[in-house]
């Protein structure tokens, strides 16, 4: 059975900040993830992509300034909730002045 690492997620908002770092010839596969996003305006999004083809792998939406939305997803290592393209690591990009926090499960396999 491959490792799976966890990755604590702090960012601010209007960012962009790579998560995990691509590997030659290899996958990321997010098995599970506990997420916040707190003080963004009604309807702003942030996104867990592709680091350069920036494919969209999940959206987080924050309902107002003043609430918190929590993406509590548990996939496992059998059923991974998303995965990158090979060779592509993954980002994080925050939408204006959202805050996103949290912890991500993820692990390499080779395609």
């Amino acid at each position: 059975m491959m490792r799976t690492t966890a990755l604590s997620v702090d960012q601010a908002g209007g960012t962009t900040a790579e998560l995990v770092a691509a590997k030659a010839g290899y996958r990321i596969e997010v098995t599970s993830l506990f997420l916040t996003v707190e003080n963004g305006a009604l309807g702003v999004n942030s996104t867990l992509q592709d680091g350069t083809a920036n494919t969209v792998r999940m959206t987080l939406t924050s309902q107002a300034a003043t609430s918190v939305v929590s993406y509590s997803c548990p996939g496992t290592p059998e059923a991974p909730l998303f995965e990158t393209a090979v060779g592509e690591s993954l980002e994080l990009v925050t939408g204006t002045a959202a805050i996103v926090a949290g912890l991500l499960n993820y692990r390499y396999t080779r395609d």
